[in-house]
């Protein structure tokens, strides 16, 4: 579990056969040439905004710095947790399928590895969520897919300046 939540995509168990071993290898090496871009890299790719933000401003994604601050703490993001929160955030008030969080995320070769999904989402919850048994931004619309409660704000980010900073900078 360790490892999946550092960022890998699958586990093997110490007794799989040579031919499950080749064709699990094969299947990742399909799905990672088929990747156009890294999704990974998605949010450091977003133009002049470099952070998102939750409406009620508890949370705040760093895409640069693939952090986010969850009511003013600071919680480092694996690259895979930064890319499914920028995109949940992004679509912010927006059920995303299961389907378009895993080509978003993982790409287009993924179909059925909503288990991967699941994953991260519990993880993204214990560092969000004030109560991740009863989340409030990350929410499961069963049998569908997931979506991030709040619309999210683009913010340019500058040091540690606050939101109302950076819009009262920005406003005319």
């Amino acid at each position: 579990m360790k490892m999946l939540d550092a960022g890998a995509d699958d586990y093997i168990f110490f007794t799989c056969g040579k031919q499950e071993l080749h064709a699990r290898l094969h299947g990742h090496a399909r799905r990672y040439r088929g990747r156009q871009t890294s999704s990974c890299e998605a949010p450091r790719q977003i133009g002049p905004f470099l952070a998102l933000e939750s409406k009620d401003q508890r949370i705040r994604l760093q895409c640069a710095k693939r952090s986010v601050i969850v009511r003013g703490q600071i919680v480092h993001l694996t690259p895979i947790e930064c890319a499914l929160l920028f995109i949940l955030m992004r679509e912010g008030g927006k059920v995303l399928s299961h389907q378009s969080l895993l080509h978003a995320v993982w790409g287009e070769a993924y179909h059925g590895e909503v288990d991967y999904i699941r994953v991260y989402l519990h993880t993204l919850r214990l560092k969000l969520e004030e109560d991740p048994k009863h989340p409030s931004y990350l929410e499961t619309i069963t049998g569908v897919g997931y979506r991030f409660s709040q619309l999210c704000i683009p913010t340019t980010f500058h040091g540690e300046a606050s939101h109302s900073e950076i819009v009262g900078e920005n406003r005319t």
